[in-house]
């Protein structure tokens, strides 16, 4: 299942375990990186708009991913189609906002969608 709307506000932590909360627009039959793409998109994000840069969530993003994957071969798998995910994450946050942070978001993902070419 994927759940489609992966963003922190949707997720919860109890003893150290996370929660997922929200599936009323979740799929069954989905690509299993599109919630990993949404959701360090919108770290990303957030380390923009609070933190003083996106890039500084990169290392953050890039162990999450490593602690996620079941071995090297998928940690290289998913690392090569997030890039794909982590656009349609930028391109959904540029939705909801204006002018320069809204171009910052469109750049993101183009910058994204050029990352696949170099793979």
């Amino acid at each position: 299942m994927v759940h489609r709307d992966a963003t922190p506000s949707n997720y919860i932590f109890h003893k150290g375990k996370p929660y997922a909360l929200d599936f009323e627009s979740s799929w069954f039959q989905a690509h299993p990186v599109r919630d990993l793409g949404i959701l360090t998109a919108e770290l990303k994000n957030e380390f923009e708009l609070h933190k003083g840069g996106g890039w500084k969530a990169e290392p953050y993003i890039g162990n999450f991913l490593w602690e996620y994957s079941i071995d090297e071969k998928h940690f290289k798998y998913i690392t090569r189609v997030l890039p794909f995910f982590m656009s349609i994450g930028h391109l959904r946050s540029a939705r909801l906002h204006q002018g320069d942070y809204k171009n910052y978001l469109i750049k993101e993902a183009h910058e994204c969608l050029k990352a696949i070419n170099y793979m």
